[in-house]
């Protein structure tokens, strides 16, 4: 027994040594033997000078990856992350792994949105202050280019370069001019590599991040070649053009998937004449860059009314408040030009809430209406706001009006960039004929929504209802859930108007629920006789082929709910 323990022992203290080992001789690997070391020292060299090198940023997205929270190579996380400062502090992220899987690195920065909606859809926003020239604090610092060292390879499944990469200038901070954009080509668009889009000027490069080395090519905008990529993790600077006077740089990036992660972001200086670099303030159009605040505007950048009947509208929410500000409540506010307004609904669920109405003057002299509406929510936990319903009058725009209506937010006394989008009226053809048994109607649309369209059932001649003129026959509803004398008025509303009801039920969720209940899953216990029988131990799946005393009683419960709603 004794030999055991010693023995035991030994294995410890050896394991211990090796561990001991490892860690006094686990030094970073040298940076410069990394991949494309040498294309990020010529786009940051001499003589052009990193004015970004040490100064502040913002994000519009916290950074969340906890394993560039880590300090070191054992699992020690850094709660007081370095992340607003990474980015410009000069220091590249290696690991004891190799130079390229920066991801394990607390020199790096890391996006991590699980479900994606932030990185791949609206992008994350950076912001840096390059403070005040002293030259010239008017024009502020000559700006040649960006060069972004950012994560790529494909060498997990989550980890592949970015789908696009965008900068922006800026000498107030507010009023930011997009100078250019990178955007990665799908397989099928390789023949695109080094292409530029003719209309908004996006380069577009061609990456194969397959985990198959083949041909693979970065298009390098500072020489106009493109480069052997091949695959696996590698980092590399994308070169963006700027070619401008300015403060403020903002960089957008949007993730080809949930994640992006990048190290280091220099802004290089111009040796050209700055006065001939402010082209893009007089050619270009101001956008939004937000760093901080709330952004609400139409998705499709204008807002379309229909005229002969009406139909929803939603707000898309751009929200960089952060997670401890986002409890403060926020106004929607909208400015709506002569000739256009906005309808209330009866229903609390999607009517908003009107706090404040007024009459103004925009400085061009056109009469506008300012419609303040608390709070500002989102529909269900996405990023637009309930649907709003809007009206045109018939001699909407009048002579001498710009069709253009204005959104923005007021959050703690601050108010977000406001977006300016043209109106744009449209009429909706009726849909014929009106088809009698396939079914076709919004499966997912509740009582409430219905009961807040104002002509969903009944229009002014000459128009159709809108539901009718849309094309659908059928009403849907959740008989299981319904409550209220609401839904009932709805579907005597929907039967009178010809159309039919479509009632959505979950039986199998249902059967699961009712019986044998165990707390911890919220459904039948594991074994139980609804669930499949399988050699290999407990299932959770319910028997496509089960007809037992559950099943008899779903389907008579189904048929209470089917008698309920007729």
């Amino acid at each position: 027994m004794l030999k055991h323990k010693i023995w035991r022992l030994s294995g410890i203290l050896a394991l211990f040594c090796i561990f001991s080992v490892v860690e006094a001789n686990a030094v970073p690997n040298d940076i410069t033997t990394s991949k494309y070391w040498s294309e990020w020292v010529n786009a940051t060299s001499a003589p052009s000078v990193n004015l970004a090198l040490g100064k502040p940023y913002a994000f519009s997205v916290i950074p969340m990856y906890k394993l560039t929270h880590y300090t070191d190579g054992n699992g020690t996380t850094d709660k007081s992350t370095t992340d607003t400062t990474d980015l410009t502090d000069g220091a590249y992220a290696t690991t004891y792994y190799n130079n390229e899987t920066i991801w394990f690195n607390h020199e790096a920065i890391g996006w991590d949105w699980e479900g994606g909606g932030t990185t791949d859809n609206t992008g994350v926003n950076i912001k840096i202050d390059l403070g005040v020239n002293p030259v010239d604090p008017v024009k502020g610092y000559p700006v040649d280019r960006v060069v972004f060292r950012v994560l790529g390879g494909g060498s997990q499944g989550s980890i592949f370069a970015p789908r696009r990469i965008e900068v922006f200038v800026s000498k107030d901070g507010i009023n930011f001019y997009k100078t250019d954009a990178i955007e990665k080509l799908q397989s099928t668009e390789s023949a695109l590599n080094g292409t530029v889009n003719p209309v908004d000027g996006t380069r577009y490069f061609w990456l194969d991040e397959s985990n198959v080395v083949n041909n693979s090519f970065i298009y390098n905008g500072l020489t106009g070649t493109t480069i052997d990529a091949t695959t696996g993790a590698w980092v590399y600077p994308f070169i963006l053009n700027v070619q401008a006077n300015t403060r403020y740089v903002g960089v957008r990036v949007y993730g080809a998937t949930d994640m992006v992660v990048a190290d280091e972001l220099a802004v290089m200086s111009s040796l050209a004449n700055p006065a001939g670099l402010d082209g893009i303030y007089t050619s270009g159009t101001p956008e939004s860059f937000v760093a901080q605040g709330i952004t609400v505007k139409p998705p499709l950048d204008k807002l379309v009314i229909s005229t002969n009947i009406t139909t929803p509208n939603m707000l898309g929410i751009h929200d960089v408040r952060g997670y401890l500000t986002k409890s403060n409540t926020a106004n929607l506010v909208m400015e709506l030009p002569e000739g256009i307004s906005l309808i209330t609904t009866p229903s609390p669920l999607v009517s908003p809430q009107i706090m404040q109405q007024q009459s103004l003057v925009r400085p061009s002299g056109q009469k506008y209406t300012k419609i303040t509406i608390t709070p500002l929510k989102d529909w269900s936990g996405r990023t637009s706001t309930q649907p709003f319903f809007f009206k045109a009058e018939t001699d909407f725009p009048k002579p001498g009006v710009i069709p253009e209506a204005v959104f923005y937010s007021e959050c703690a006394g601050e108010v977000t960039f406001p977006q300016v989008v043209p109106v744009e009226l449209i009429t909706i053809p009726v849909v014929t004929p009106r088809l009698d048994r396939l079914h076709i109607s919004l499966g997912w649309m509740g009582h409430e929504e219905v009961n807040a369209w104002p002509d969903f059932f009944t229009a002014t001649a000459p128009s159709l209802p809108a539901w009718q003129t849309l094309g659908f026959n059928f009403v849907s509803g959740f008989p299981y859930w319904d409550r209220g004398s609401l839904p009932g008025q709805v579907r005597a509303n929907a039967r009178q108007y010809g159309f039919k009801i479509l009632m959505q039920d979950s039986p199998i969720h249902r059967m699961t629920e009712s019986h044998n209940w165990d707390p911890k899953t919220g459904y039948a216990k594991a074994g139980d006789e609804i669930y499949s029988q399988v050699p290999t131990g407990d299932s959770l799946n319910v028997c496509p082929s089960y007809v037992g005393q559950w099943y008899v009683q779903e389907v008579a419960r189904v048929g209470l709910e089917v008698k309920k709603s007729n």
